[in-house]
């Protein structure tokens, strides 16, 4: 085998090995509500059209301080049709009107052991976004609340990863050296 071979097997292999099942992205939120109480954070996740779900190490700040969490960030949690938040379904939209979440350090219903919460729930046919945070500071909660006319520029949620993957990277070299292997094949 010539180098020029060994180097289009080593690319190939290179390649075969970098491609994986895609895996959930980071996607940056934010909200600002009326009173200028701005809510950002991250949460992973995996986009299907409109929507992002499957939400995991999810993270909230409030004007800049962190949401007290577990080791592995908020629970994300979403509202069922009775008004009772059911687990792990949480749901955050593009365009903010399909948002379905409350993010919570506790996972017990929302218990005196809550100390941080923020949720998002827009109503498909009005549209109305009823949007609530409250800390806890030194013992007393803060609570910001507003059911609103929807506002797509109160809300922001975008893909913090532009970067490509290893796999496209790899598909790219390889490229190149097809081009270069054509080029040697015909001198």
């Amino acid at each position: 085998m010539n180098l020029f071979s060994r180097l289009i097997t080593v690319a190939v292999l290179l390649a075969a090995s970098t491609c994986t099942i895609a895996s959930p992205i980071t996607y940056d939120f934010s909200y600002t509500f009326n009173d200028g109480t701005k809510i950002t954070g991250s949460a992973k996740g995996t986009a299907s059209a409109n929507l992002v779900s499957g939400l995991s190490d999810i993270h909230v700040f409030r004007n800049g301080v962190a949401f007290s969490e577990s080791i592995t960030g908020l629970f994300g949690n979403c509202f069922a049709f009775n008004g009772s938040a059911d687990l792990g379904c949480a749901v955050m939209s593009f365009n903010g009107l399909e948002n379905n979440f409350l993010f919570i350090d506790t996972n017990d219903g929302g218990s005196l052991t809550t100390t941080n919460f923020y949720f998002d729930l827009t109503a498909h046919a009005v549209p109305k976004q009823y949007v609530a945070v409250e800390t806890i500071y030194s013992g007393v909660p803060v609570r910001v609340e507003e059911y609103v006319d929807y506002a797509p520029k109160k809300w922001s949620l975008l893909a913090r990863n532009d970067v490509p993957e290893p796999a496209s990277i790899a598909l790219f070299f390889v490229g190149l050296l097809g081009f270069a292997a054509v080029s040697h094949l015909k001198q």
